[in-house]
């Protein structure tokens, strides 16, 4: 099971704690301690920290590049993003007609977006928003964006804000292959995982103690 697998050796520790004291050029045990002391560490505390990054190391490793594979394919909406150029506008009319000369090629959207946005927090940059995931956009924006092609322009749409036109700039999705994105993935299946004992180990107790 994930708590036998994360068990961290004697040795281990002690193959630890020497390549630090050999890296930070601590070889005497003298200049150890003071460096302990300078930092106000114990020991034991030392200690328990490397054994902490030891294990935070083994769990990692302990999943399996199928699980990452399977949380990708389960994920992968909600891991998706849009990035995005942004008009907001008071009244649908406005929004109707600049959407039309963007459409007839005739203006430029950052420039539109700059001259008319009344989102004054993205107006000041053209009307870039950057990569949005789909939490973070209403249900009728996510689905337009979502159907769109990169290039398009979308709206008018309705939101709290007012009338809004997207650019879509660019469709960010999880790239199985990017070793930062698998890291990420380990260490959230790992947290999952932990709460996963947690929970179990609350209800034993809970059932002791009935």
């Amino acid at each position: 099971g994930l708590a036998n697998d994360l068990a961290v050796t004697d040795s281990e520790l002690q193959k630890a704690v020497d390549e630090y004291r050999y890296l930070m050029g601590l070889e005497s045990a003298e200049a150890f301690k003071q460096h302990l002391n300078d930092r106000k560490i114990s020991l034991l505390s030392f200690q328990s920290a490397m054994e902490n990054v030891l294990l935070r190391g083994k769990a990692i490793d302990a999943v399996s590049d199928e699980e990452v594979d399977a949380y990708i394919a389960e994920n992968k909406l909600s891991m998706e993003k849009a990035e995005l150029y942004n008009i907001c506008l008071e009244d649908k009319n406005t929004a109707q007609e600049i959407k039309t000369l963007l459409d007839d090629g005739e203006e430029n959207f950052l420039a539109l977006a700059y001259e008319h946005s009344k989102d004054e927090s993205t107006a000041v940059m053209g009307g870039y928003m950057g990569k949005l995931g789909r939490k973070s956009m209403a249900a009728e924006v996510e689905a337009a964006v979502f159907s769109a092609s990169v290039g398009d322009v979308i709206g008018p749409i309705k939101t709290e804000q007012g009338y809004n036109l997207f650019k879509v700039i660019a469709f960010v999705r999880p790239d199985k292959s990017d070793n930062k994105l698998r890291t990420s993935i380990k260490q959230a299946i790992i947290s999952k995982k932990l709460a996963g004992l947690n929970a179990s180990a609350d209800v034993e107790s809970s059932l002791d103690e009935s």
